[in-house]
């Protein structure tokens, strides 16, 4: 991205980034909308998925928040062809974010009943379905880090289309696997949840495997690299926590929105859920271009 028309090296590395974000959205549709054709209770699921979203988002944005924050300091060290210094640095921070993140789950785990609470989930068989939900999910948080982790870190090298052929790949396997559970073993909201997850997996573990043959020099580790380098990662870290607190910053807004409108029955939880997620593709392109 050094040389060369510098529009149309942005636009060549934008629309990947954009198509991803529009993937993304999709991928957590389905869940929706194979809720709505197939379950037994087609409002009340999608009401669960529905609640449990603006939730899981400020999660998932916090880790994707880091992962795109470290990748700034990534791409420095690449540009520079620093190869000691930028395999340490990512180094420090794949170990320091997959700590980060077994804690971040146990935590999540921990104070999931409260966060109902205050999420004013008053119906007794939804709440179980959100519970349900969220506990299945959280358990897939390791590789959403992972993948995010690593796409980043592809995208510093400048590569943006493995990540969104691989999302794309996770995208195909969501969607099969939510029939399967949905329909077939008839899981409904914990199997659309049990579905991310194994794709979430798959899709963590394939964009590994192609960062270490693709880019062999950068991201192949002897076992004496493994190391957490507290310079590097204080620069990574300082770009990392403010990425991940403006990532952040949306889902809260919706969240708090979201426990009022829980207070109401679940065709208006429905009704709003369905909404929200029309309107992020709209914001959705936007917010890759930048």
């Amino acid at each position: 991205m050094t040389e060369g028309n510098i529009y149309s090296q942005l636009l060549i590395f934008a629309l990947p980034l954009i198509i991803s974000s529009l993937f993304q959205l999709t991928y957590n549709l389905c869940d929706y909308i194979v809720l709505g054709w197939f379950s037994s209770t087609p409002i009340d699921s999608q009401a669960a998925v529905g609640i449990s979203s603006p939730i899981v988002n400020i999660f998932i944005s916090l880790l994707s928040g880091l992962c795109v924050g470290a990748a700034i300091h990534t791409s420095t060290l690449f540009g520079k062809r620093s190869v000691r210094r930028l395999k340490r640095q990512i180094t420090s921070c794949l170990i320091v974010g997959g700590i980060f993140t077994i804690f971040l789950t146990i935590l999540f785990i921990l104070i999931l009943k409260p966060i109902l609470l205050i999420s004013n989930v008053n119906d007794s068989k939804l709440y179980e379905q959100v519970y349900m939900y969220l506990l299945i999910y959280s358990s897939g948080f390791i590789f959403t880090f992972f993948y995010n982790a690593y796409a980043s870190i592809l995208r510093s090298f400048g590569d943006s289309l493995a990540s969104l052929l691989f999302l794309i790949l996770s995208c195909i396997l969501n969607i099969i696997f939510n029939i399967l559970f949905v329909i077939v073993f008839k899981m409904e909201v914990a199997g659309v949840a049990l579905s991310t997850v194994i794709c979430q997996f798959l899709c963590a573990i394939a964009i590994v495997i192609y960062g270490k043959v693709r880019y062999k020099e950068y991201l192949t580790f002897k076992k004496e690299e493994y190391v957490v380098d507290k310079e590097l990662l204080k620069v990574s870290s300082s770009y990392a926590i403010a990425s991940s607190l403006q990532q952040i910053v949306l889902f809260v807004g919706k969240y708090l929105i979201s426990t009022q409108i829980n207070q109401f029955n679940n065709v208006i939880i429905d009704a709003f859920s369905s909404s929200t997620k029309l309107d992020d593709f709209v914001f959705s392109p936007a917010q890759s271009i930048g």
